[in-house]
């Protein structure tokens, strides 16, 4: 793996959780802002799932979307070093929790097959990783890219243009109605009929 593709992960990883940090406030001061349009569009949401009930409902059990094919032998190595190295009975007990919950990081990564996270642990931890084939780089930046329209995705949610964009310029609720196609008389309506 390229240092730059290295880095880049490192810089995507703590920025989404930057943003997933910021996210959750913004999404808090959101429902804040908008209580009572949130609860009125919860209500006209109820009122149409009512109406368009069906009489016989079918379950279905969705279908796992992980991959169950083998995984490659560079990973099985560099998840055994990162057990072997990690691993709490062979640690001083000021330090068995902490690498109880590290290794508990590193297997869900291993499980989840997020090569990228593993890779990550064991640079941090100091075990060499080796070079990848080209069909692993290009994997590796899919999965960047990945990483970038998440980050993309939630920088576009509603709350983030409230709180980035529409606030801040001291717009009107009634900017945010129109995004939310809110009918502001049936809104008001509501709002007379609930108190």
């Amino acid at each position: 793996m390229s240092t730059k593709l290295y880095f880049k992960f490192r810089y995507l990883k703590l920025e989404l959780e930057e943003v997933k940090i910021k996210n959750d406030e913004y999404n808090n001061e959101f429902n804040n802002d908008f209580q009572e349009e949130i609860e009125y569009l919860n209500s006209i949401n109820d009122e149409n799932l009512a109406k368009n009930q069906p009489n016989n409902c079918e379950t279905s059990i969705p279908s796992s979307d992980k991959d169950h094919t083998k995984t490659p032998a560079e990973f099985k190595e560099i998840y055994k070093l990162l057990v072997k190295l990690l691993h709490p009975d062979t640690q001083p007990n000021e330090n068995k929790s902490k690498c109880e919950e590290r290794l508990k990081e590193i297997t869900k990564a291993y499980e989840n097959k997020e090569w990228l996270s593993l890779i990550d642990y064991a640079q941090q931890e100091g075990i060499p990783v080796p070079d990848f084939s080209e069909e692993y780089t290009g994997n590796f930046e899919k999965d960047l890219g990945a990483m970038e329209e998440d980050i993309s995705m939630i920088k576009n949610r509603l709350s983030w243009v409230w709180k980035i964009k529409l606030k801040p310029s001291g717009s009107s609720k009634e900017e945010v109605y129109n995004l939310l196609k809110i009918d502001v008389d049936k809104f008001n309506e509501w709002k007379k009929g609930k108190n």
